[in-house]
């Protein structure tokens, strides 16, 4: 394999000739390429040539590719050409969007109208169904993952990104390790957080309960100040009742919740039809909730599920509500989180053998656990407790910024979406770590 660097005007394949850079990290880059085919532009991933010579990571960045080209749906972006380039290096070719992530649309107005919620969890119910139909389970939704663009008069259009950690239902496909758990731990459903081998369409009816919810209230259901804690609430606190914190939401929605989130899978909705079926139900006549009022919780930065960092072009993110962004998942290295179930999700410690056993104090009286949702965009400030992360060669989206360069001209987006989250918090106390700028590449 030719490990000669890319460069403008270099024609990786008899159709697609490479325009300028977007991006780059630990797992390769990111290009806009011409399709002289089409006759249009299209975003090119690369892996890098290091990482080319891994099995392991040729294979996740092949599924990732082979993944989305099997998901033909109108609310999945389009794959439209994966292989080697002449010089050796895989590559996947996708569309471009106009448009901006849910994440960056909730980072901007924290809430948005139910009807328009129902919209976005209808074409996300949609593309999941057509994955789910396949035997494709994507393990990542979230706002990042879900790309907003115009769908004409008015009407917002949803489409999923980043099938870069999806797994065939086939268990005899999971490449990864045992224990480890893959995707953005705030939108994890507890088997997840468990690292079961048993994942399947569920865990993503779970996430878009999650998203659902951040979206209409300006809260997620569970926050922490580190991982394992973050993990505890996930397998065991109540689930919070949105009515209580957005009183204008109606006990149907509450009840729609419960049923998406569930912890046991076979409680929550069989497939994701019913599920955007139900919230439509749910809602029907709902007004935007007002602003909750609870108390504001320090929470995990969202760059906690990054192994490593991207430096992205951040200059002109908050300009304009068509920013240019790089949905193209730019590759990097993606820590995949493990966490032992034992250390993270048990509540009580275990003796060591031999260790004089203490005599058990009077547990003082609980109070009723809190319904109020933490905000979902607060900075971590307290000093987080040691976690190992293990490296994971998944090909997963990162996500940046991409300044325009020319501000009146139309501006594209590439195909997986990326956001840049509100600066974190500046600590008072000089050992507690500093939360990456980058934005969350999970």
């Amino acid at each position: 394999m030719n490990d000669a660097p890319l460069q403008r005007g270099t024609r990786i394949t008899p159709s697609l000739e490479l325009v300028r850079p977007l991006g780059a990290g630990g797992m390769g880059t990111v290009w806009i390429a011409r399709h002289h085919g089409l006759g249009s532009d299209v975003v090119v991933k690369f892996i890098s040539p290091e990482l080319a010579k891994s099995t392991e990571a040729i294979a996740r960045f092949q599924r990732e590719a082979s993944a989305a080209a099997e998901v033909r749906s109108p609310h999945v972006v389009q794959t439209l050409d994966h292989g080697l380039t002449t010089a050796g290096i895989p590559y996947i070719a996708m569309e471009l969007l106009e448009g901006e992530s849910l994440r960056q649309r909730l980072d901007r107005e924290r809430r948005l109208p139910p009807t328009e919620v129902v919209t976005i969890v209808s074409h996300c119910a949609k593309a999941l169904s057509r994955a789910h139909d396949r035997g494709v389970v994507h393990r990542d939704i979230k706002p990042d993952n879900i790309f907003l663009t115009d769908g004409g008069d008015g009407e917002v259009f949803a489409k999923v990104l980043d099938f870069g950690i999806a797994k065939s239902s086939d268990t005899s496909l999971v490449a990864t390790t045992t224990g480890a758990m893959l995707g953005s731990p705030y939108y994890m459903s507890p088997e997840q957080v468990r690292g079961s081998r048993a994942v399947d369409a569920r865990t993503d009816l779970w996430a878009l309960g999650v998203t659902a919810l951040e979206a209409i209230t300006g809260r997620r259901p569970f926050e922490a100040e580190t991982i394992g804690a973050l993990a505890i609430a996930i397998c065991h606190d109540p689930l919070p009742a949105p009515s209580k914190v957005a009183p204008t939401l109606p006990a149907s929605f509450d009840a729609w919740f419960a049923k998406a989130c569930a912890r046991d899978p076979s409680d929550r909705f069989s497939n994701a039809k019913e599920l955007s079926d139900a919230l439509a139900r749910a809602l029907a006549g709902t007004s935007r909730p007002e602003a909750p009022v609870d108390p504001i919780a320090r929470t995990l930065p969202m760059s906690t599920t990054a192994g490593v960092g991207l430096h992205a072009e951040q200059a002109t993110a908050r300009r304009s509500r068509r920013v240019p962004i790089a949905i193209g998942a730019l590759l990097v290295t993606v820590g995949a989180i493990v966490v032992a179930v034992v250390a993270v999700v048990a509540r009580e410690p275990v003796a060591e053998p031999g260790a004089p056993t203490a005599k058990p104090e009077p547990a003082p009286a609980k109070a009723a656990p809190s319904l109020e949702l933490p905000p979902a965009h607060e900075a971590a400030t307290g000093e987080l407790l040691p976690l190992d992360l293990v490296a994971d060669a998944s090909p997963s989206v990162a996500m940046t910024n991409v300044a325009a360069k020319n501000a009146s001209s139309p501006k594209k987006l590439t195909a997986a979406s990326v956001p840049t989250p509100p600066a974190p918090a500046k600590s008072t106390t000089s050992t507690t770590p500093k939360p990456p700028n980058d934005p969350n590449i999970f």
